[in-house]
């Protein structure tokens, strides 16, 4: 098995820095109507053939969000969701930490949007206004899994 770590801010639609609050009790269809999550069918069509990877969310949408709500954000890419880590500040490493030892995946890395200080060899860098709807972010997710298994 090997692991996706993903936020949505910026990676599956442009930043926002969050869930807004009007759409924390929002249906899927009103979600995905104000623009949110329009690159979910890029993540699954990046994912096609990877059937040992499984997708792990760290960020507020998949704590706020009801699970049934969430996967039906992700459509297609729902495939492989997994679950979602709490993203409170305090306590994500330490819960992605813990879900790695408890798994014990022969990959994983991080997609962000930004740069993160800790395992910066596992963090896939994309550009928050294209998400991994650019050609370059699913080329660098097709090179790293292309790897050997860490």
């Amino acid at each position: 098995m090997r692991i996706l770590f993903f936020v949505c801010d910026g990676v599956l639609h442009p930043s926002c820095k969050g869930v807004p609050a009007q759409h924390r009790q929002a249906t899927a269809s009103s979600i995905l109507d104000a623009g949110f999550f329009q690159w979910s069918a890029h993540l699954a069509e990046a994912l096609q053939g990877y059937n040992d990877v499984v997708l792990i969310n760290e960020c507020d949408w998949g704590v706020k969000l009801k699970q049934r709500t969430f996967l039906q954000c992700l459509g297609p890419s729902g495939r492989w969701f997994a679950g979602a880590l709490d993203s409170r500040p305090t306590s994500i490493e330490g819960a992605r930490a813990l879900f790695l030892h408890v798994a014990h995946p022969i990959d994983w890395m991080r997609i962000l949007p930004r740069p993160q200080p800790a395992d910066a060899e596992r963090v896939l860098l994309v550009d928050p206004k294209h998400g991994i709807s650019a050609a370059a972010a699913k080329q660098s997710l097709h090179r790293h899994w292309h790897k050997e298994p860490i």
